[in-house]
């Protein structure tokens, strides 16, 4: 986006509006802007008269009652009483006139949009620039803009101008033309125009002659006749005043097409914060490394951070927002000290930028997607992928992250550069120590590798097939990097690399009664005693198995939706955690450790 410092001088008194276009956009707008703020005019604000409450004095007046006589007037009465007897004959007395306070209307400048059919294609362009202007002149006039869209009564009402509000005004199209049944339900609303309040109605011709209108000031929009000619008739016609005819020039079919359609929902998206605390994750949880963060996705351009607490015993900390700095989709975040770094998408599919959310940091570096990778399509339930970096370089460092299950190198450049390709179909990634570990596939194998700090990969397995996978640990020294990796059938191989690095000593688990969600092992076990976290059948039940027994431990009353289990240790402590969200929006996290929420 520009800084206002940026825009020429003559945009300079819409720039805080016009900025909450894409850039590209400006300048396609501006003269739609400039063209109807010059025809509309300024928003008088009309005082009256008033019988209010007195408010002091404001002057002299030649009537009056006689506590309020002048004090020089008083002095002519003891002076020259003869003098004072004419000036009251002939009305010519002074007095402190009262001043009262007066009501002043129009401070309120409420307007609706006809959203229906008539009003399709060019002319919603000219709802964006006149809503603009209906902001600016309420703005300089110290009035309040509230707008609504015709069609939708029963929609919250408006205040002011946002970039969510810009979306939602592109987004209100319907097939339903308006009716004076709307134009009642909104005049009956409590924000609906009073007394001297500025009203106005924005749309085609029919809207004029619609009941309840009374009192409105109309922008009339239409497409010209001539085929020829790129551009609206428009017409303003304010309350007791002439019509106005303006005729407002479009930008070419590529631009109007670019304006309606990009800034839409993703104008929205860029702009609307959800609460942390109201809304439950849309999509996966995700551990980030050290174990004492768990992040949710809010849409498609906004994460939350929520944190695990040492034990059920202690408070639970406040919960963080994380979002791009530009507004972008967010594919994947990462944890470093108190920092949230993040991938986002940019203004080129083809590329895109590792930033961080705090303002305080504004350093961004671009990478491509290697050749054949399709760009992300990000929504509000897709899925967080984690982001580690490998090795720390200033401006130069190395960074794994994962796009759509592929995943990818890339290095900190002042250009972007290609990212490089490690595998795909990648079903598991945690950080073990300094290492990041992965299993999937690469090389015509499936496999678990590692890369370290320094940027080189350790093959550790390779197997003949695989559908999923998850890595664990625990606070036996000899189970620090556990993994489990599902092959044909129900057969689960759990892997204990810590332990020994020959294949051979796997072991092959066959869990029944749900599906395998972690790997875990309990201090009190013996080495060897790698159990699994299993989601129940019913989806209502957690269970810890262990081949020689399996319990409960947790039991929800709706359908888990959504959980994760924490593949990392805090301090070298046993203390790891299953993280779930439920159907009715329940949010716990259970500790492993004190076998409790």
């Amino acid at each position: 986006m520009k800084d206002a410092k940026e825009l020429p001088r003559a945009l300079m008194p819409w720039a805080p509006y016009l900025q909450l276009l894409p850039a590209k956009h400006i300048a396609a707008i501006a003269p739609l802007v400039q063209r109807l703020d010059i025809a509309i005019g300024p928003l008088r604000v009309q005082v009256t008269g008033g019988d209010g409450e007195p408010d002091g004095f404001n002057g002299i007046s030649r009537r009056g009652a006689y506590d309020r006589l002048l004090l020089s007037e008083w002095l002519l009465a003891d002076e020259m009483p003869d003098e004072f007897a004419r000036r009251a004959v002939m009305s010519e007395h002074a007095f402190l006139q009262i001043a009262r306070q007066e009501p002043a209307g129009a401070r309120i400048s409420f307007a609706l949009f006809d959203a229906g059919p008539n009003q399709l294609g060019a002319p919603r362009i000219a709802h964006i620039a006149a809503l603009i202007v209906l902001a600016r002149r309420a703005e300089a006039a110290g009035a309040t803009l509230v707008w609504g869209v015709l069609q939708r009564p029963g929609d919250l009402e408006r205040h002011g101008l946002t970039a969510a509000g810009l979306a939602y005004l592109l987004a209100a199209r319907c097939a339903a033309e308006a009716t004076e049944d709307h134009v009642t339900e909104w005049r009956a609303l409590p924000c609906a125009p009073k007394g001297r309040d500025e009203f106005w109605i924005v749309g085609g011709d029919r809207v004029c002659r619609l009941g309840g209108s009374d009192g409105a000031s109309f922008l009339i929009l239409s497409d010209t006749l001539d085929p020829e000619m790129r551009c609206l008739d428009a017409e303003i016609r304010h309350a007791g005043k002439p019509i106005v005819r303006v005729d407002l020039a479009l930008p070419d079919d590529s631009e109007c097409v670019r304006l309606l359609r990009e800034p839409g929902h993703a104008t929205a998206a860029r702009s609307i914060k959800r609460p942390t605390t109201a809304n439950p994750p849309t999509s996966n949880l995700l551990f980030l490394p050290g174990g004492v963060k768990v992040a949710g996705r809010l849409s498609r351009n906004q994460l939350v951070s929520y944190p695990i607490p040492n034990s059920p015993y202690t408070g639970v900390g406040k919960s963080r927002s994380i979002s791009a700095r530009t507004g972008e989709s967010i594919l994947a975040v990462g944890r470093l000290g108190r920092q949230y770094p993040i991938v986002t998408t940019t203004d080129d599919p083809e590329i895109l930028a590792l930033t961080w959310p705090d303002d305080r940091d504004t350093t961004t570096y671009q990478f491509g997607l290697p050749e054949g990778l399709q760009p992300p399509q990000i929504r509000d339930d897709s899925l967080i992928w984690p982001l580690f970096r490998c090795n720390y370089v200033v401006g130069s460092s190395t960074w794994l992250t994962v796009v759509d299950g592929v995943l990818l190198q890339f290095k900190e450049a002042s250009e972007p550069d290609v990212a490089v390709l490690l595998g795909t179909s990648l079903a598991a990634i945690a950080l073990w120590g300094s290492e990041v570990a992965w299993i999937g596939y690469a090389a015509g194998k499936w496999r678990l590798e590692t890369v370290n700090d320094a940027c080189g990969q350790t093959l550790y397995r390779t197997f003949e097939s695989g559908t999923h996978a998850c890595f664990g640990t625990s606070g036996h020294a000899g189970c620090r990097k556990l993994a489990a990796i599902k092959q044909n059938g129900r057969s689960w191989r759990i892997c204990n690399i810590r332990a020994s690095a020959d294949a051979s000593n796997d072991r092959y688990l066959d869990p029944t009664g749900g599906d395998v969600v972690g790997v875990y092992d309990t201090m009190e076990s013996a080495e060897q005693d790698i159990g699994l976290v299993l989601l129940g059948d019913g989806r209502r039940t957690i269970k810890l198995w262990f081949p020689d027994k399996c319990s409960d431990i947790v039991t929800e009353e709706s359908d888990i939706v959504q959980i994760a289990v924490n593949p990392y240790t805090q301090s070298g402590a046993i203390n790891s955690n299953v993280a779930y969200l439920t159907e009715s929006g329940r949010f716990v996290v259970y500790s492993l450790q004190h076998c409790t929420r």
